[in-house]
């Protein structure tokens, strides 16, 4: 990832700063493991700069103090970065789409301070501490030049669970007041089932028959708490999208002629 390599960077230009000559003396003092700690080079750095001031205010001192300094920084982030990408309560509320907003900081931020955006069933504290530090890393990452890739769409989940999920997200949106995005409409389009139910629809349509009152929240409050029977899961579909297609969310499509019909005219035509 860009923020890899430019701790690798960072890295590599804290050794060439302290490789200056005027840390010889220094250098036989560092015990080889701090040299893995940007932390403890920092406080010998900073325990030079008292025994000798002067010595701290020279180019040589002042390049190797910002780079180790920056070091410690990109490492700080990194750290706080992975403990919130396997906190438990982000891991439930974001699932695999942790790894998008992991590449897209800046994306991240602002979907965060959106109302409307994800991340509403965090608690408070969580939500402002990931909304930091989600600013803090495309700040990091602006600062070094690494460009977030295009969002061209965020991918659809890959687990069973997250794809289930994202489908019941869609269906509440679709049957509220809200309007899917034409991105939303054809991820529920690509779930699985969801071309079946828009030609259930289309023959419901033609018979006139409307959906039961009450059928669909009975059965989305049932697969809230348990698991739909196949049966279910079907009318549950033909449900929503009848309800999706009814408020404009997607569009239904004309059905096509059936096959006893096009026989007939295949037949008066010959």
């Amino acid at each position: 990832m860009g923020r890899a390599m430019s701790i690798d960077k960072l890295e590599a230009r804290a050794k060439q700063a302290l490789g200056n000559r005027m840390f010889t003396e220094l250098r036989k003092l560092i015990p080889h493991e701090d040299y893995n700690s940007p932390r403890a080079l920092l406080g010998w750095l900073q325990m030079a700069a008292s025994v000798d001031p002067r010595g701290a205010i020279r180019p040589g001192y002042l390049e190797a103090h910002s780079a180790v300094s920056e070091l410690v920084a990109a490492n700080d982030l990194r750290d706080k970065i992975s403990r919130l990408y396997h906190d438990p309560k982000i891991v439930a509320e974001f699932g695999d789409k942790r790894d998008f907003w992991l590449r897209h900081p800046e994306a991240l931020y602002e979907a965060l301070i959106d109302s409307d955006g994800p991340g509403k069933a965090l608690d408070t504290k969580l939500a402002y501490e990931l909304t930091l530090v989600a600013r803090e890393a495309a700040d990091f990452s602006a600062e070094h030049g690494v460009a977030e890739p295009a969002i061209a769409q965020q991918p659809l989940p890959t687990s069973e669970s997250g794809r289930a999920a994202e489908w019941k997200r869609l269906i509440a949106k679709s049957v509220t007041d809200e309007k899917l995005t034409e991105e939303e409409s054809a991820h529920l389009k690509a779930l699985g089932g969801h071309e079946a139910a828009l030609e259930e629809v289309r023959r419901q349509s033609a018979m006139r028959t409307p959906p039961a009152s009450g059928e669909f929240d009975k059965l989305i409050s049932k697969s809230v708490s348990s698991k739909l029977t196949p049966a279910e899961e079907q009318r549950l579909q033909v449900l929503a999208t009848d309800r999706a297609t009814a408020n404009g969310s997607i569009e239904a499509e004309s059905s096509p002629p059936a096959p006893d019909d096009e026989f007939s005219n295949e037949s008066e035509g010959t």
